[in-house]
């Protein structure tokens, strides 16, 4: 028989530590936690941005700004030692991701990883990734 899986979701810790810390660094207060738990999701969310190959990150800070704006406008959110911190923990995962994609990129722009195909014995193409 087979074994039955569930569906979990997982529940974001960074964003919640720094919400909670936010309740104690704002003074006791609840609409601050609910700002910074806002402005760390917008954060992580629009991370995508740094995707981008060569200009992500850039674009990414330029969207970080953008969005804390935004959100201070609409909360009063104003910049603390936690908000520098959930800013460079941020910036630093998206300089990863960015890394590792323009890594990718200048390799197959290179042409150290290039794609191989043939004609297998049923007629059919197959492809594979190779990295030289």
């Amino acid at each position: 028989m087979p074994e039955l899986r569930s569906a979990t979701i997982g529940i974001p810790l960074i964003p919640i530590l720094f919400a909670i810390i936010a309740y104690f660094v704002y003074g006791s207060s609840l609409d601050a936690a609910l700002a910074v738990l806002l402005l760390d999701f917008l954060w992580s969310f629009a991370m995508v941005v740094a995707l981008i190959p060569f200009v992500g990150i850039f674009a990414y800070y330029y969207v970080m700004t953008w969005i804390f704006d935004w959100v201070n406008g609409l909360t009063g959110l104003t910049w603390t030692w936690l908000i520098d911190v959930m800013m460079w923990v941020n910036l630093i995962l998206a300089g990863i991701f960015w890394a590792v994609i323009t890594g990718i990129v200048v390799m197959v722009l290179t042409g150290r990883f290039r794609k191989e195909c043939r004609i297998d014995e049923t007629g059919r193409e197959v492809c594979r990734w190779v990295f030289r």
